[in-house]
Order: structure tokens, then C-alpha cells, then sequence
């Protein structure tokens, strides 16, 4: 409980400071409710044949198609919006569609997933069909120690893609083509200055969130890599994923095995696990999470080999 008094003071005030340079972050309205995560089902075993191994990102598409990283499987799975498991593709890997230890994911302005090969250090791309289509190199043959491995990926609304570079800490700034443009946040902590990046993504208003775990905290920038705001908090540990409503912010913690909710100035409201009400097993280093309709919170609960979803409760 101080926690979370002297957060609000300090968020309050930062706000306050702040409130002239920044714009508000994305489309939410005031509203009180008391909030409750159920346990509703859990997806491990075998899944089209093999087992799941070190599950990992998570992306949902226009059509409400969710797709899974099975980082230990080196393939990537697509189920469809009632968690059918409908097609998988991948494998490890090298060559042209094959993956060496997959895990963040994403889709561009079109249709197309964007994979982050880490291993493999590229940005693999599949169109709606899941064929290959191409790579981005995250490699430079004439700077080795220029680029690290790949973590988190978005994108901009001109084609833009932004990599995390979790070894490196920094993020690199690809343009529409998929040639390497600029790096923002090197390594450090002060402004916008990153460690360990991990998942990225862009809200409604265009602005990025960078879950800034090395650092315990999220970092905003704006669509053009300026240096926004920042949240952080002594009750975060390793903030790995994030994903945002109308109203609230999800923040999972790998290394707590907790999702944080928030409101819109990212005050901490509530927080889930290690257990989910319903649920017999404690979240263990938790990679990604996604939210689906009817207020749906779909977890990929690494170090357990599952996914989890829940269902969020809210009371007036």
C-alpha cells in the first residue's frame, strides 16, 4: 500500500510537470469499476501434433485469427477466434521460412505477420496465406557489434518498422523498404535511454510504448522516436509485455508472474497472480499477453509451456 501511495504522488506530480509537452496517451475515458481475472481455460500438451515448448508472442488479426510463437519448436501456430489450433508453419531453421527460436510477433499496415526470428537475427515476414514473403537483416557485415538480437517489433503507419534490440539496448529504426534508418535509446537510463527492450507497440494516437524491462518501467515515445513520458514503479520487476484498452493498460511481469492493470495515467488499479482465481498453477516467466473480445486476456505462460486465457470481471 505506501507502494502504491508514493507511486500515485510521484505519477501525479510527473503528470502535473508534464501535462504542457505530452499528449494524453491513448483513447481512454474515466471510469471506476472493481476488477476481477478468472481463470477460464488453458491450451498445453500437444497442439497439431507436438508438444508445446517455450510458447512465446502473441498477435491477433483482422479477423480475430490469434497466432502463437512455439519458440521451442522454432514453428508459429494460428488458431482461430475460439482458440482451435487451424495451421502451423515454420521449423527450425535457416533457409527461407524457417525460424530459429521465434518470438515477439506482429502485422504491418497490411496483412502480414512479421515474425521476430531471434536466433536467426532477422524480421521474418508471411503473407495472409502464411507463404514467406521476405526478411529484414538484423545484421550488418560491415559493423558486427552494431545490431544484437531481435526482441519486440512495430510499426509506423508510413511502414516503418522498429526493433527492439534487447542485447544491445537500443531500437532500431528500419524504413519502408526494410533498410536499416537510425537507432533510438541507447543503452542507460536517464530520458529515453533503454535496457533490455522488449515488446513495442503502437497505440491508436500513434505513439510508441517500449516495455523497458532492464529498466523496470515503460518508456513512450512519439511516432517520430522523441522521448514522451515514462512510467515506472518499485513494484515492477521485469515488465515484458504490455497491452492496452480504452480504458486501461495490461502490464505483464515475467519475472513476478503478475499483470498489473492501470488507468489512463498509468496509476496501478490491480494486479493478477501468480495464481488466477480458478487456476491451480502459478504463472512462471509469462512472455506476452493480448486482449480478445468480451474482455478476454490471453497470456502466454512461458515456463509453464501453456497459454492461459482469462476473463476480466468489472463492477461498477
Amino acid at each position: 500500500m505506501v507502494k502504491r501511495c508514493l507511486l500515485y504522488v510521484l505519477l501525479t506530480a510527473f503528470i502535473s510537470c508534464n501535462q504542457a509537452s505530452k499528449q494524453p496517451l491513448p483513447d481512454e475515458t474515466d471510469r471506476t469499476e472493481t476488477s476481477f481475472l478468472v481463470f477460464e481455460k488453458e491450451i498445453k500438451g500437444e497442439v497439431l501434433g507436438i508438444t508445446l515448448d517455450k510458447p512465446f508472442g502473441l498477435a491477433v488479426d483482422f479477423q480475430g485469427n490469434i497466432y502463437l510463437s512455439d519458440a521451442g519448436n522454432d514453428r508459429i501456430i494460428k488458431f482461430d477466434n475460439s482458440l482451435k489450433p487451424i495451421a502451423q508453419f515454420g521449423g527450425f531453421g535457416s533457409q527461407e521460412g524457417m525460424m530459429n527460436f521465434p518470438t515477439y510477433l506482429g502485422f504491418d499496415n497490411g496483412l502480414n505477420l512479421m515474425v521476430s526470428d531471434e536466433k536467426n537475427r532477422r524480421i521474418s515476414r508471411f503473407n495472409s496465406q502464411l507463404h514467406y514473403v521476405d526478411q529484414i537483416r538484423f545484421s550488418d557485415d560491415d559493423d558486427p557489434n552494431k545490431f544484437g538480437y531481435p526482441s519486440g517489433i512495430a510499426f509506423t503507419q508510413h511502414g516503418e518498422v522498429w526493433v527492439a534490440d534487447r542485447e544491445n539496448n537500443q531500437i532500431m529504426v528500419f524504413n519502408n523498404v526494410g533498410n536499416f534508418d537510425h537507432i533510438l535509446g541507447d543503452f542507460g537510463y536517464g530520458g529515453g535511454q533503454l535496457a533490455s527492450p522488449e515488446k513495442i507497440i503502437r497505440t491508436k494516437s500513434g505513439n510508441f510504448i517500449v516495455c523497458d524491462a532492464g529498466n523496470q518501467r515503460l518508456i513512450v515515445y512519439d511516432e517520430y522516436g522523441t522521448y514522451k513520458s515514462e512510467m515506472e514503479s518499485d513494484e515492477f520487476s521485469y515488465p515484458i509485455s504490455l497491452a492496452v484498452s480504452k480504458e486501461r493498460f495490461f502490464i505483464l511481469d515475467s519475472d513476478l508472474g503478475v499483470v498489473f492493470q492501470t488507468n489512463k495515467q498509468m496509476q496501478i488499479e490491480s494486479e493478477y497472480g501468480p495464481k488466477i482465481p480458478g487456476d491451480h498453477t502459478s504463472l512462471r516467466s509469462p512472455s506476452d499477453l493480448i486482449l480478445l473480445p468480451d474482455n478476454g486476456l490471453l497470456i502466454s505462460d512461458s515456463g509453464n509451456n501453456r497459454l492461459l486465457l482469462g476473463r476480466l470481471i468489472f463492477e461498477e
